[in-house]
């Protein structure tokens, strides 16, 4: 008897970029967000990680949603989301972790 197999690889691949700066005062639609943020350390503890999850992920995604327009310096500008912006693209550290190689079935020849 004989059996087809395929193999799969599933990797979790975690990136770290260069920390950045948000500035209210030249983004103050990102106010509330941040105070969000910053009011949740109370006494300087630290909230529990489901709630940082949620409050930077409404930053990360309001951040998404705000235009950003870069100066070519001719009438054309660039547009982007200040998320775009403010990422940087250079990767200080990649870490693959959890690998995990299976293989799983894909048929029989019927032998």
């Amino acid at each position: 008897m004989k059996i087809n197999v395929f193999a799969a690889e599933r990797t979790e691949r975690v990136q770290t970029f260069k920390p950045f700066t948000v500035d209210t005062e030249k983004h103050p639609e990102l106010e509330l967000e941040v105070q969000a943020i910053t009011s949740a350390y109370k006494d300087g503890v630290e909230p529990d990680s489901q709630t940082m999850k949620f409050l930077m992920g409404g930053l990360q995604e309001k951040m998404f949603q705000v235009d950003f327009s870069v100066d070519k310096g001719d009438q054309f500008g660039h547009v982007t989301s200040l998320w775009d912006h403010f990422a940087p693209l250079a990767v200080t550290d990649q870490i693959s972790k959890d690998n995990e190689i299976s293989l799983r079935f894909d048929h029989s020849d019927g032998e």
